[in-house]
């Protein structure tokens, strides 16, 4: 899997967090056999402390990718916080 752009997280107090596709380091933590072939789940999770104002961040990032080479699902969890701007994939 390929990690293209980036992904800014604005926090509760307004500052934007960018992370370049370089700092993702997703895992692969599945691969199950499904009818047409095989799922790959890819997972991304970094917690973190805001610069300005002291609160924690906790970004969960889960890419699916079924068929191979398709992106199935993503999944992006960062609490109240904005997202911004996301990763792009290609397999």
């Amino acid at each position: 899997m390929k990690i293209l752009g980036n992904l800014s997280v604005k926090c509760e107090c307004g500052k934007i967090h960018p992370f370049e596709a370089e700092e993702a380091d997703f895992d692969v933590i599945s691969k199950n056999q499904k009818d047409g072939g095989v799922e790959t789940a890819y997972k991304w999770n970094i917690d973190f402390i805001c610069g300005r104002c002291g609160s924690s961040i906790l970004i969960d990032y889960d890419v699916f990718e079924f068929p191979k080479g398709k992106l199935e699902t993503e999944k992006l969890f960062c609490g109240s916080r904005e997202v911004v701007e996301k990763f792009s994939f290609e397999f």
